[in-house]
């Protein structure tokens, strides 16, 4: 089971990556901000993200950047967070609030009282609001590093969006420090401490469920082996905190509000969720039909069955577009905190820069998590909660009303995932700086690196051979074969993309030259045009050779069959070797035979490297059949 959620997961990632490429130039072109300069910060997030720093400076660099946030772009209250704001006043002082409206999403309610505990604190200024977000926010960055390492702690500091929203009086920073604190004691098998942070989280945002089957799944298939009868002791005691902390919650919040909440706070988003029309986002025709009613359960009611009426009437084709639709809208831009902040004067000057830093960011995580998905090669089960996570929001925001900041933590907890995939990311970099080095070594007619790079036809067929390799190893074999294919095309060059290429490989000239799949070359060899590395067409399985590290091999020469050419050894031009070649050999010839071991003649062989005096093989072998005619004629004249 645990292949098959990796493989839904790997889909999800391929879908969001190309939502995000989509999304950086819808974004852009939105806000009228520069693409390139977009493409530009997703490269240098690349660049900073192979910085290692430790847990401390992480922790005071997250820190700082979020306060310094919260004092150059704070956000005066607006639409939602207006409500935060003025339900918390009336809170304070009595007055009256919208029952009306809280009563149908009790989830606002929480975080009024939230802001307005603040509030009798730190004073009625939404500016103490900032600053302890910007204290939840580095504590979330120290719990990613708990169920994660310094790197995903790193990404998360340094996440633009994250760091933005601190400047906002918005559910998303509380939210994500109690799932990312449900999400560590999981982790370390404190179900009841989980199932109660979970509560609260649910209370701030009614997601809660999701977090509950993730875990049932998590602890029944995932965890480590246990006896089932502890997997239920602990699912039940994670159910017990989550029910007891909610259905108290609930209870207070009514008796400080003086109204009854709604149960079931889901109908209204599932009904603007299958509005095709709004792209299932937040629109004024649904909203006023639910401020209609004056009790929020039967407003819900009658949503939830209104919903499924919208999801028949849009039909199999519409329900496609409108998934695909919320999908790009939720997972493709990372800039709409942008827009909630352009009310900042100072931001507001600077808006298309911040869109472009904030979309690069978005992108290199979508690039990131697509290149580690492919490089992990089995599924880590400390990782399937998250995964399962990330999947249960995409799912219910699929279904119900969907905004982009709406996956703010799942975006984070792709973040966590991404990074504890441990894998060398600069190896294609590395092999192809070794392959030009190559050249400029050996081949006196190249002058410099970006000669190399741009025009050897040798370095341009292993750059484009290790990327189908890539492909190939981990399953997407069409991809591979086109890249494939396009380097013989462009350069003369078939190399199968099953082949196996070592580092510092310089192929010179190179049309013509033929690797067949289970080849395998080594490091640092030289390969010259019109060689042939196959089979003979009689074994099955490996078929091909395996050539040694610093193995010369010269033009037309064809080594064919599973055997291995040894280290150091030199194959001449146009031989052909039909078998096992000893390291430190010279073979010569048709068939192939050494001639030199370590730097020693073999047996007494000058005249086969004497370059101007060589016998005609078609002289000797009609000098042969003379001779023997010449033979039977005398025996024949004897016999008379």
């Amino acid at each position: 089971m645990s292949e098959t959620v990796k493989a839904v997961y790997n889909i999800f990632i391929c879908l969001f990556f190309t939502a995000a490429v989509g999304g950086t130039f819808v974004s852009c072109a939105y806000y009228n901000a520069p693409t390139a300069l977009a493409l530009v910060f997703c490269v240098l997030f690349f660049l900073t993200g192979k910085l290692k720093l430790n847990i401390k400076t992480v922790i005071t660099l997250s820190f700082l950047l979020r306060i310094l946030a919260v004092f150059l772009f704070p956000a005066e209250p607006f639409s939602d967070y207006l409500k935060y704001h003025e339900t918390a006043l009336g809170l304070i002082h009595n007055d009256s609030i919208d029952s009306t409206y809280l009563s149908a999403f009790p989830h606002t309610l929480s975080y009024s009282f939230f802001v307005s505990v603040i509030y009798r604190i730190f004073g009625e200024n939404p500016q103490a609001v900032y600053i302890i977000n910007a204290v939840l926010g580095t504590l979330t960055v120290w719990l990613v590093y708990k169920c994660s390492n310094e790197k995903c702690a790193f990404l998360c500091g340094i996440f633009p969006a994250s760091i933005l929203y601190t400047g906002i009086m918005a559910t998303e920073t509380p939210y994500t420090l109690l799932y990312f604190t449900a999400l560590y004691f999981a982790k370390n098998k404190k179900s009841v401490l989980s199932g109660i942070c979970a509560a609260f989280m649910n209370l701030i945002r009614p997601t809660g469920i999701i977090f509950l089957i993730a875990y049932f799944i998590y602890t029944f298939f995932y965890a480590e082996a246990s006896k089932n009868k502890n997997k239920i002791l602990k699912f039940i005691s994670f159910i017990l905190a989550y029910i007891c902390i909610t259905a108290f919650g609930n209870v207070g919040l009514e008796k400080i509000s003086g109204f009854e909440l709604t149960e079931s706070p889901f109908g209204y988003n599932i009904y603007v969720g299958m509005n095709s029309d709004s792209m299932g986002r937040w629109n004024i025709e649904d909203y006023d039909l639910a401020m209609s009613f004056s009790d929020a359960s039967e407003m819900h009611e009658f949503m939830a069955k209104s919903a499924w009426a919208r999801f028949i009437n849009n039909g199999f084709i519409g329900n496609i577009k409108l998934f695909t639709e919320k999908f790009s809208l939720t997972w493709g831009g990372g800039s709409l905190v942008c827009y909630y902040l352009s009310r900042n004067t100072l931001f507001n000057k600077l808006l298309p820069l911040f869109v472009c830093l904030t979309q690069g960011f978005h992108l290199y995580i979508a690039i990131a998590a697509f290149i580690a998905v492919l490089r992990q090669k089995k599924a880590d089960s400390e990782l399937m909660l998250p995964i399962l996570l990330v999947l249960g929001h995409t799912l219910m925001y699929l279904i119900t009303e969907t905004m982009e900041r709406y996956v703010y933590t799942p975006f984070l907890t792709v973040i966590l995932i991404t990074g504890a995939v441990k894998g060398n990311y600069g190896m294609l970099f590395k092999n192809l700086m070794a392959d030009i080095d190559a050249v400029l070594e050996r081949d006196p007619a190249s002058k410099s690196r970006l000669e190399v790079y741009f025009l050897s036809p040798g370095v341009k067929a292993l750059k484009m051979h290790r990327w189908s390799n890539f492909f190939w190893r981990h399953g997407f074999e069409f991809i591979a074969k086109f890249i494939s294919m396009r380097a013989r095309k462009k350069t003369g060059i078939e190399i199968h993309p099953a082949a196996k290429i070592g580092k510092g490989v310089m192929i010179d000239h190179g049309m013509g030259v033929v690797i067949g799949e289970t080849a395998v070359v080594g490091d640092n060899c030289t390969i010259y045009q019109n060689v042939t590395l196959g089979g003979t067409g009689k074994d099955t399985g490996k078929r091909h050779p395996t050539i040694g590290n610093n193995v010369m091999i010269g033009s037309g020469a064809k080594v064919l069959g599973p055997f291995t050419v040894g280290d150091n050894s030199k194959i001449a031009a146009n031989a052909v070797v039909l078998s096992e070649v000893p390291p430190d050999c010279t073979c010569v010839g048709v068939p192939a035979r050494v001639v030199k071991q370590n730097n020693k003649r073999v047996h007494d062989c000058s005249w086969q490297m004497d370059q101007t005096h060589i016998p005609d093989p078609v002289s000797q072998e009609l000098c042969k059949i003379i001779m023997r005619l010449e033979q039977l004629e005398n025996n024949e004249r004897n016999e008379k």
